[in-house]
This record gives structure tokens, sequence and C-alpha cells, in this order.
């Protein structure tokens, strides 16, 4: 892999996990507006982007596995920080998402019993 290749793939990677990170930000901010019914768009659109960052990821283990170890560079390492960093932005967005439920289930029945009283 030459080294406009690796920087193409990079670019893909961080691009794509950018994304992944963006929808599960999404989500927990839906879930904290009550907008529940977005939430699952929004870990769709998160986990289409994961895919793509590991189509792109793919790429190097290729590369590598052919005996074409692409330079590491500053941006190979951003990339694959990048990476990481968005799968556990979406794991924990899932956690606060539920979090958020579990309050405005608690919130709806405080109101209902403040009713019925």
């Amino acid at each position: 892999m030459n080294k406009e290749e690796a920087i193409m793939v990079s670019m893909g990677i961080i691009a794509n996990a950018g994304g992944a990170k963006s929808a599960a930000m999404q989500a927990i901010k839906d879930a904290n507006n009550g907008k529940f019914d977005k939430i699952e768009k929004r870990f769709e659109e998160a986990s289409t982007y994961t895919a793509e960052a590991n189509i792109y990821h793919m790429k190097f283990l290729e590369a590598e596995g052919n005996d074409m170890t692409p330079e590491f560079s500053v941006l190979l390492i951003h990339a694959e920080d990048q990476m990481l960093t968005s799968q556990t932005v979406v794991d924990l967005a899932k956690e606060f998402v539920k979090l958020a439920e579990k309050v405005n289930n608690l919130e709806r029945n405080k109101v209902i019993n403040e009713i019925k009283i």
C-alpha cells in the first residue's frame, strides 16, 4: 500500500468513525428529549458507519497480510484511535439510552401516581 492509498484509507476510517459517533451522540440527545421513536434509526446509522469503517480497516489488514504494510503515520494512528473511540461511544450510548428510558418511565409513573392521589 502506497502513501496516497494509506491516506485515503485512513480518511475513510476517520470519516465513518466520526459518523458513527455523531449518530450515537444524537441517540443520547433524542433519549434525553423523550424522542425514543428516533433512537433505533440513530443506532442503525451508527452501525452502517461502523461497518464502512471496518471495510476501510480491513484494507490495512489485507495489505499487511500481503507484506505491503503501510508506513505508520500520525494520520493512521488517529484513524485507529477514532475507530476504537467510536465503538466505545456507541456502546456507552446504548447504555445511556437505557437509563434515559428508565428515568422516563419513573417520571411517567410518578405523574400517574400523583394524578391518582
